[in-house]
């Protein structure tokens, strides 16, 4: 009896352990096995042609992929990719992956990244920087994203953080702008215009950007006073002057800086902050102002578009400032009576499980604030209106095929328009 009882165990034993085998989660997929993941890169497609932060400029000319073990951050694998070749040999297990494009823009750190010795750890990664000479440059802009936690199971197939269950198939990678598209818009009154000295000085600007976005990248470096000069010539750079038929004055700056916000906190202090500086008289009159974006913040994420709209007083500089996507040109455009509206995106994009709220941060000067025109039915935004600030837009559950629609913002006269587009499943 007991012999046949052992069996009988034995034998259910069995039957349990190959249905475990069956059923397991694919996360416990073995680690080491090889496996292909296929890529396609969404830069957000063009050159910094002819000017340097033009719209059109997220040109792939070189990408590289390092992989780290996510437990103990060592490399585990550092492939360049001849783009838009877009496999990558790896193995299952679990990864964080950085996507580093157009790296050959600074020679040096480009020698560094191919070197595994000098990015064997993540901590070694975070301590390499972009030197503000690559963005001084017509070349094309670096870009680089971070994605942490991926589970690669198998061919084609990965599952991140964000993902409900894993993805099979292409996987679709953003990348993102090291740097910050900047744009000054002073005006002059006609005596201001002929007392000037025809030069504009901006401080602290940084001489590096960290290639990962890590608010622990303490070490600040800053240049000291830059001077920005301009010229009464149609389309000169980087500052081009329109003088009007009564004297007065507008001032023209393009150009890419590097980012505030990756330096924190050494930066995240008044006297780190950037400075506008005018001088008139050959130097007797100095007007300075400071550029912050809140009170006590004088941070700017990178991959933004950051316009600066500077009016010259008696005494002081008075600066309005706006944060917006990179590609954005209507703050170029005529307004409409004397108030504004705009969003920090035209499109945005959503899972088809609809679990992830994005953010929107929109911007109005009327007096009554901004309200929703019109949404599809399956957009829900919160708040509904208001000032300008932050909202949180997000999505129903999408049980059927790809969606889109129209998100209209309104604030008086003026409307504003984001492109809302969910995946199917």
């Amino acid at each position: 009896m007991r012999i046949r009882n052992l069996l009988t165990l034995s034998v259910l034993l069995a039957i349990v352990l190959a249905l475990a085998s069956c059923i397991k989660d694919k996360s416990q997929v073995a680690k080491g096995e090889p496996a292909i993941i296929t890529l396609s890169l969404n830069p957000l497609v063009a050159t910094r042609a002819p000017l340097p932060g033009d719209a059109p400029d997220n040109v792939v000319s070189k990408l590289r992929v390092l992989i780290y073990e996510y437990n103990t951050g060592n490399l585990a694998f550092n492939i360049p990719i001849a783009y838009p070749t877009d496999k990558l040999e790896i193995t299952t297990g679990k990864f964080d992956f950085v996507f580093i494009a157009n790296e050959d823009s600074d020679p040096v750190l480009e020698a560094k990244l191919a070197n595994d010795a000098d990015v064997s750890t993540m901590s070694k990664l975070r301590a390499l920087s972009f030197a503000r000479s690559t963005f001084d440059a017509d070349e094309n802009i670096p870009m680089v994203t971070l994605i942490e936690w991926v589970d690669v199971l198998g061919d084609d197939e990965i599952q991140t953080p964000d993902m409900a269950t894993p993805v099979t198939g292409t996987w679709h990678v953003g990348l993102e702008r090291v740097a910050i598209r900047l744009k000054f818009e002073i005006s002059l009154t006609p005596w201001q215009y002929a007392d000037w000295d025809k030069k504009v000085y901006v401080n602290n600007i940084p001489s590096l950007a960290y290639i990962l976005p890590e608010r622990d990248n303490s070490a600040s470096a800053v240049a000291t006073y830059e001077t920005f000069t301009a010229s009464e010539t149609a389309g000169a750079a980087p500052g081009e002057i329109t003088v009007d038929t009564d004297g007065s004055a507008t001032v023209l700056y393009d150009r890419l800086i590097l980012p505030e916000l990756f330096l924190l906190p050494a930066n995240n202090v008044a006297s780190k902050g950037m400075n506008l500086k005018m001088e008139f008289n050959s130097g007797d009159v100095v007007k300075t102002a400071k550029i912050g974006i809140a009170e006590d913040d004088f941070s700017v994420p990178r991959n933004k578009y950051l316009h600066l709209k500077a009016t010259v007083y008696e005494d002081a500089i008075n600066v309005e400032i706006y944060i917006l996507d990179w590609t954005l040109e209507e703050m170029d455009e005529p307004e409409l009576g004397d108030y504004r509206l705009s969003a920090d995106k035209r499109e945005m994009t959503f899972e088809a499980a609809g679990t992830a709220a994005q953010s929107l941060t929109i911007y109005t000067t009327y007096n009554e604030g901004w309200s929703i025109d019109s949404k599809p039915s399956w957009v829900s935004v919160t708040p509904d209106e208001g000032a300008s600030g932050t909202v949180t837009v997000e999505c129903t559950v999408n049980t059927g095929a790809e969606r889109s629609g129209a998100l209209v913002l309104k604030a008086g006269a003026k409307s504003w328009t984001i492109n809302v587009t969910q995946k199917g499943v």
